[in-house]
């Protein structure tokens, strides 16, 4: 495959759009680890749930459904209700194990 002048033009530009924000914000929250991974712990419920669901309906995911329904039919779709009651299940343990954490603190 060969790339012509709009793929050059558009990988060009989407570079520092990547990596600009990194140059005036990289140096703002990386005092140690919690600061990196957990924002300090100041990120609101619902910012951390829109993340979760971002990442769930990104674009490898609907790819992955597709194949999985083409090469073993619709029924693998019940698979996500087992998903969604884990998730909920998990969801529930981990709160109350960091419940615990936060409140040791």
């Amino acid at each position: 495959m060969k790339l012509q002048l709009l793929d050059w033009l558009s990988v060009g530009a989407s570079l520092p759009v990547c990596f600009i924000p990194e140059i005036f914000f990289g140096k703002c929250g990386c005092k140690n680890a919690s600061e990196f991974f957990l924002s300090g712990r100041l990120v609101s419920w619902w910012l951390g749930g829109l993340s979760i669901v971002a990442t769930a309906l990104s674009s490898d995911t609907p790819n992955w459904v597709m194949g999985q329904v083409r090469k073993f039919g619709v029924v693998v779709n019940w698979q996500w209700w087992a998903f969604v009651l884990t998730g909920v299940a998990l969801l529930y343990v981990i709160n109350h194990l960091w419940d615990k954490q936060v409140q040791a603190k």
